[in-house]
């Protein structure tokens, strides 16, 4: 049959009369010896990097076994390989042990591999171990480069450089082949310990400010090289990045989060990909290629950087998506400020009007229920604005607005929800009623602020500790509560309200300051005052309604009674006033607008002036005064409420302006607050129509003062005059109708 083809020999050694590859070019031995000797340099430099360049590692075990022709030996490290991850941990899937005497048997044969490859190696190519022929005399030196805590105290510099159980340290190391010590005060993480280590020998630099030492031992040639190098990379990873831009300390978290084995998987171009934006970061990307070509020339340049590129063009050239909302819609705000963070570019519809552009056959067709925002894609259109930000954060692989764990993901979903079911929509339960949208009962505002306030006060404690809701950096959580807090902020939660939360407050400030929210948000004010009730008046519309039904008559009578018509308007023109039976009492010495004038006009002296003033114009025969309490304190547990409570009460009885005067106290430093009021009717009872047109006069207990007890008139002086403690407690607030 012919001469049989030595395994492993046929696409560079052919035997005689078997043609070659056209593919490769066979090479010289002795240049076959030098390329084996860098490839395993090359691999054994590849170490501290083989977790997160799996795919390197075994490029170049492929090419080892190609060039040296012992396939037939190294047979087993392709499948070890190629195994489950648990065979670096000794151990088969199912549990059991595993032989390594094949695995030793390959690495004492690599061993020799590298041994025989000692004269070829090229002195920028030595590796620990397997010294090169140096050229120059070796020497030895050190650098040193201080850590500017004084400048930046708080800012973890130790953990940046040393990374996920130090691996980013070895990295540099690995890559500089210099050696890069930590010192000084702040070196040591137990600062317990570092105060015991001080005194002893050895540890005199704890004494002195924290630095970093560069060690160097080389050919003196190329010692400066690899020095200048070790330092530009160090002075990188000491300058201070902010939190939300810092995709080094990202990358260093995902790779904590693969070693303890709660990293979402990830394909192995992903993990180089992380790498490859890591070492970016670090040294800049003009300081890549020459990285490369140092250090892993093969299986770097053909594996991290041409899928870096392609996902640079493939982000790039992603088409604009339409936004159909209005630009200050806060569910716009979220997908808006979600594309700042993820890159991907989303345009505002043109020209959008709320109830008209959302009622069109078109828009109907992307949602039928005509609520916005809708995002239209080349895929279709998606509505709802959480989803739509999830769709918005996921166009970017691994985006870390998503964390870098399961886990990450699920507290990002659980915040997410949060802020949707207990922010949002009690927000919305508060605000819509006001705004005429819907019936305004003030028990449900109130019970929807109190759901609120346990809300917050819940968010309150976790941010106590907290700067972001997940992890160290802005995540898609952080985005939706953010504009989920921001309606309340701007609309209805003033800063009494806020000031219960401290720990909410700095986080909303702190959120709307960061860079990609302000470019969507711009500059965010905090409302000053709660949006008054739209729909507080009704009554009117139904006494029009009854005067239809009068005009159904036939029309000869209407004819023959239009003269007695004209002259019965006409005589009942000037009847409004009598018609309050209060204007048919017997006229008053008291003339209740000089008293209010009087009220007004005392800034000084209260009780010597008005108050005398009051007693002196008093007439118990045309007027009367009422003591009035709630009587659902309990139910007062929310300040803001029982104001606003007061508040509406005293806008209800406007119809008895011209009739009467009022003070209302809520007492109380904390709850349930009460409220007790003080009123001055005409006449000697309470007005039959305020009692049947205003309904918060049934919520309180009246009783009418009797002026011949001097306990009682001096309890009206002290509501007059809003004594404090008032009954031996403070009052909260103060409030006069006049």
């Amino acid at each position: 049959m012919g001469e049989r083809i030595p395994p492993g020999s046929y696409f560079r050694y052919p035997p005689p009369g078997v043609p070659a590859s056209p593919h490769r070019s066979p090479l010289p031995s002795v240049d076959r010896e030098r390329y084996l000797a860098e490839l395993l340099a090359e691999k054994q430099k590849l170490g501290p990097f083989v977790q997160v360049l799996p795919l390197c590692s075994r490029l170049l075990s492929h090419e080892i076994r190609r060039v040296s022709g012992f396939n037939q030996s190294l047979a087993d490290h392709e499948l070890l390989e190629r195994e489950s991850p648990y065979r670096s941990l000794g151990q088969h899937t199912n549990g059991r042990p595993m032989d390594l005497e094949g695995w030793s048997g390959m690495q004492m044969e690599e061993n020799g591999h590298i041994q025989r490859m000692v004269p070829f190696q090229s002195p920028s190519m030595v590796w620990p171990g397997v010294q090169g022929i140096p050229t120059t005399p070796i020497v030895k030196r050190v650098i040193r480069l201080d850590v500017p805590v004084d400048k930046y105290p708080h800012y973890n510099f130790v953990g940046r450089i040393l990374g996920p159980r130090g691996n980013s340290l070895k990295r540099v190391e690995a890559m500089t082949e210099c050696r890069v010590y930590i010192r000084g005060k702040g070196s040591v993480k137990d600062s317990v310990k570092e105060e015991k280590l001080k005194e002893k020998p050895g540890y005199e630099h704890l004494n002195e400010p924290l630095h970093v030492l560069v060690e160097a031992e080389f050919p003196e040639d190329i010692i400066n090289a690899r020095l200048d190098y070790a330092v530009a990379m160090l002075e990188n990873l000491l300058k201070p990045v902010d939190e939300s831009f810092d995709h080094y300390k990202k990358q260093q978290l995902r790779e904590l989060a693969m070693l303890n084995g709660t990293l979402r998987e990830e394909s192995p171009i992903s993990l180089s990909l992380s790498l490859s934006l890591s070492l970016s970061l670090s040294l800049g990307t003009s300081q890549i290629s020459t990285l490369c070509d140092s250090f892993f020339p093969q299986a770097m340049a053909l594996v991290c950087f041409p899928f870096f590129h392609h996902h640079q063009i493939r982000c790039s050239s992603k088409s604009v998506i339409v936004l159909h909302a209005g630009s200050t819609n806060k569910n716009a705000y979220k997908t808006l400020i979600a594309a700042e963070y993820t890159g991907v570019k989303v345009a505002l519809a043109p020209n959008f009007e709320m109830g008209v552009s959302n009622k069109t056959p078109e828009f109907l067709k992307m949602n039928p229920i005509g609520k916005v925002p809708v995002l239209e894609t080349p895929d279709g259109p998606i509505f709802e604005s959480n989803a739509i930000a999830r769709y918005v954060t996921r166009l970017q692989a691994d985006n870390p607005l998503y964390g870098s764990s399961s886990i990450d993901y699920a507290h990002i979903e659980q915040w997410i929800d949060f802020g949707s079911l207990e922010i949002d929509a009690n927000l919305g339960n508060w605000l819509r009623p006001r705004m005429g949208r819907g019936v305004y009962l003030p028990p449900a505002e109130e019970a929807a602020i109190a759901a609120l306030k346990r809300a917050l006060g819940a968010l309150n404690t976790y941010l106590a500790s907290s700067t972001y809701l997940v992890g160290h950096s802005v995540t898609l959580a952080d985005i939706v509560m953010t504009c989920n807090l921001f309606m309340g902020f701007t609309r209805l939660m003033t800063k009494s309200f806020t000031s219960e939360f401290p720990h909410v407050e700095r986080y909303f400030w702190t959120m709307v300051n960061q860079p990609n929210f302000k470019k969507v948000l711009r500059e965010v004010k905090q409302t000053d005052s709660v949006p008054a009730v739209q729909s507080a008046k009704k009554p009117a519309p139904a006494k029009e309604s009854a005067k239809p039904k009068a005009k159904e008559e036939p029309k000869k009578e209407a004819k023959e009674l239009a003269k007695p018509k004209v002259e019965a308007e006409e005589e009942e023109a000037p009847k409004p006033k009598p018609k309050n039976a209060l204007d048919l009492l017997p006229p008053s010495k008291m003339i209740l607008d000089d008293w209010k004038r009087l009220y007004s006009n005392t800034k000084t002296n209260f009780r010597e002036v008005a108050i005398k003033g009051f007693w002196d114009m008093y007439d118990p025969e045309g007027y009367s005064l009422w003591f009035c309490d709630y009587k659902y304190n309990d139910e007062n547990t929310v300040s803001f409420v029982t104001l606003n409570k007061v508040g509406g009460f005293l806008q209800r009885m406007d119809l008895a302006r011209k009739y009467a005067f009022g003070k209302m106290l809520i007492i109380g430093a904390n709850p349930p607050y009460k409220v007790k009021g003080l009123w001055l009717f005409r006449g000697p009872e309470i007005p039959e129509f305020v009692m049947q047109e205003c309904y918060d006069m049934e919520l309180y207990e009246w009783t009418k003062v009797d002026i011949s007890d001097e306990n009682q008139k001096e309890r009206v002086s002290q509501m007059i005059e809003d004594q404090e403690p008032f009954e031996g407690e403070p009052l909260l607030d103060a409030k006069c109708f006049k």
